[in-house]
């Protein structure tokens, strides 16, 4: 397809008559295309800078405002009719404005582009902005793109905000924390609490790792914390020992999560020492099994045919628990409620329990109330609640014509089953107002004959074992 530009000129004789024309044809193709890729890229150029949110301003060399392009009126600092044709000096505050001439005499100079941030105030509101300013030589004029970038600075401010609040809490936080990376968990950073309570330096920790100062007096802790940190992305109060400088161990209670922080993905540990209130709990633990113990020595001296009876059964049923190897706080509450085994006979009058000779009907009836007696009596008392099961069901039989409630077989809790074995051997091989001790071999016997019946068959084996005895 070919464009041409015709011209036709007619020609006359000397009567003035058209005697004949003459054509002139030239091919213009190339100005036609050459013109539709002027009005296309014009177009494009056009629909561009209408896709830009950003304003765009054509400032002469003298710093007149020429035109300009906006979206969002409201971000103008003036109305286009004030600005248009006047100078940016009697338009923009003085700071902006020696900033902007200077900007634009460089991009002049330079030919290349220049920017720049400032501020100014709109509609009551502190606004932010980023300004691009590119000479146009030809033209002597700038372009100058100008952005709104007010939420960025704020999220900026809000982030510089967040990190200095970090940091002050940090600081000042009476809990050990320290920042380290990942995955190498190096010590980027420790408060003064840590370097305090562990006795070291800022040189001596930052740089290293926990492994590289022994911090976890228990190797197996670090395996833990790491088991956590893989499966739940955080550790919550996990308790460890952490070894200060000096050797010493401060009891601490350890929790860490993965943050971002300045710029990148850090460990954060908080560590708050309980050593204290441990000691101090141990302190309490040991008051309250020296009452115990107490309880359980008045009730030797009341009930004097039996004195030290009450150390003798808890010595061999903690034995017995140990050979199930049970775990050692289920130990330490058989450990008390072996103690406190007859503790409800404190209920019982001096007449029946000091009574030299055997009861009878009536008075039986009262003395077997004193499991339910004791019971009651600990109940309210929070701290013995995983005691109870040898003070309360001790005398309950395993095929359920104990009392005070007839269970029977593995209704019986273990260690009621454990201490009732141990509470007949003792009392059988101990000497009575009304009878002297048997032998050892007459009460294996009789224990032995219990079995299934009395008492557990697997306890019985089991004491045998302990005993040293073969049934």
């Amino acid at each position: 397809k070919y464009y041409v530009l015709q011209h036709i000129v007619a020609h006359r004789d000397g009567s003035g008559q058209v005697s004949h024309y003459s054509t002139i044809i030239n091919d213009i193709t190339d100005l036609k295309v050459a013109d539709k890729a002027l009005r296309d890229n014009e177009y494009r150029n056009r629909s561009l800078l209408n896709a830009i949110p950003d304003m765009m301003f054509r400032i002469g060399q003298d710093g007149t405002y020429l035109d300009y392009k906006a979206d969002k009126n409201q971000l103008l600092y003036v109305p286009p009719e004030v600005f248009l044709g006047k100078k940016i000096d009697e338009v923009l505050p003085p700071a902006i404005h020696d900033l902007l001439r200077t900007e634009m005499a460089a991009a002049f100079q330079t030919e290349t582009l220049h920017s720049f941030e400032y501020q100014l105030e709109i509609g009551g509101k502190l606004m932010f902005f980023e300004a691009r300013v590119e000479a146009n030589i030809n033209e002597a004029e700038s372009i100058v793109i100008v952005r709104d970038i007010t939420e960025r600075k704020q999220a900026e401010a809000a982030l510089i905000e967040s990190q200095q609040s970090f940091e002050r809490i940090f600081h000042i936080n009476p809990a050990l924390m320290a920042l380290s990376s990942l995955p190498e968990r190096i010590f980027t950073d420790v408060n003064q609490t840590f370097l305090s309570a562990l006795g070291y330096t800022s040189a001596d920790v930052l740089g290293k790792s926990s492994v590289d100062l022994g911090l976890f007096a228990k190797p197996e802790q670090i395996a833990a914390v790491n088991e956590q940190l893989i499966s739940k992305g955080h550790v919550s109060e996990f308790e460890v020992q952490i070894r200060r400088k000096n050797g010493g161990i401060l009891d601490g209670l350890f929790s860490g999560e993965i943050i971002r922080s300045q710029g990148k993905e850090q460990f954060l540990t908080v560590a708050m020492d309980i050593t204290e209130q441990k000691q101090s709990h141990a302190d309490l633990l040991a008051a309250y099994d020296a009452t115990i113990i107490g309880w359980s020595r008045a009730m030797d001296l009341r009930d004097q045919e039996t004195e030290y009876h009450t150390q003798r059964v808890t010595e061999l049923t903690v034995k017995l628990a140990r050979s199930l190897n049970l775990p050692d706080d289920d130990i330490l509450q058989i450990r008390r409620g072996a103690l406190l085994h007859d503790i409800g006979k404190l209920g019982i009058p001096d007449n029946i329990l000091l009574k030299p000779g055997k009861l009878t009907n009536e008075e039986w009836v009262i003395m077997r109330q004193h499991p339910q007696y004791a019971y009651d009596m600990l109940l309210p008392i929070v701290y013995l609640h995983p005691a109870l099961d040898i003070p309360y069901c001790h005398h309950e039989k395993w095929d359920g014509s104990g009392y005070p409630r007839g269970l029977s077989g593995e209704q019986i809790p273990l260690a009621a089953r454990l201490f009732a074995v141990v509470d007949v051997w003792d009392a059988l091989r101990s000497d009575r107002p009304y009878r002297q001790a048997w032998s050892k071999e007459k009460v294996l016997e009789y224990i032995i004959s219990l079995s299934g019946t009395h008492f557990d068959p697997k306890v019985v084996e089991l004491f045998l074992q302990v005993m040293n005895v073969s049934k």
